[in-house]
């Protein structure tokens, strides 16, 4: 019984996890930015003004001003309470120097 319901947690949590990374990827060159507000937080400020806000920003890239270029997937449906940008998973992303 235990285990029957630890298996079906388990499965409607990896279906949640997947469903919300939308298809829709975003590759953009542009500057890291230390955001003073809720708490604050790292986001990176496109070359065309596009805002994203990170969620698996490596430690390595917190540092702000840094340049870099990324690919990341957006976040369908995630909320968040900073309302800073789009709300992404980085997939790829390599410093410019």
């Amino acid at each position: 019984m235990y285990s029957k319901t630890l298996l079906t947690f388990l499965s409607l949590f990896l279906f949640a996890s997947c469903a919300d990374l939308g298809t829709e990827s975003v590759d953009e060159v542009g500057n890291v930015k230390y955001i003073l507000v809720e708490g604050a937080f790292y986001g990176i400020v496109a070359d065309n003004g596009a805002h994203y806000d990170p969620i698996n920003l490596p430690s390595e890239f917190k540092k702000d001003g840094m340049r870099v270029t990324f690919a990341a997937s957006k976040v369908e449906g995630a909320q968040s309470t900073r309302m800073w940008g789009q709300i992404v998973k980085i997939t790829w992303i390599k410093r410019v120097y």
